[in-house]
């Protein structure tokens, strides 16, 4: 069975998902869609609404994960965020950040249940850009 992008990138926004959630932050909402484009997750660290990038990348011999994203995606999502915020009047006074998830995988494994922390390197990076 092989897995194509959309896949994929499904399976790297729910590990991603899991992941924080097990690092204690809240889910706001997932793919939140906006006329400035789409923000994969929107989760809450205590008063700090994390705006998150999920970006997983089978080879990295062009560019890794975190290389992908370019500064026009961080216009967009930093668009898309400042909509988030006119549409929820009620995060409006929380400190905001960036994150970005990345994922770097050699191979993607055929029962993605079975996907391990061996089988996938994962990263975290906080505020990896601002407004």
């Amino acid at each position: 069975m092989s897995f194509n992008r959309r896949q994929i990138g499904q399976y790297a926004e729910h590990f991603a998902l899991q992941y924080l959630k097990q690092q204690g932050l809240v889910e706001i909402q997932h793919n939140f869609h906006s006329r400035y484009g789409e923000i994969d997750l929107i989760m809450l660290e205590q008063n700090c609404l994390c705006f998150v990038e999920v970006r997983a990348r089978k080879r990295t011999t062009y560019a890794t994960a975190a290389q992908s994203v370019t500064a026009a995606k961080q216009r967009k999502t930093i668009l898309a965020a400042q909509w988030f915020l006119q549409c929820y009047p009620l995060y409006e006074n929380f400190e905001c950040r960036f994150d970005v998830m990345t994922i770097d995988y050699e191979h993607f494994v055929q029962d993605v249940v079975e996907a391990t922390q061996q089988s996938v390197n994962i990263h975290w990076i906080k505020h990896a850009y601002t407004m």
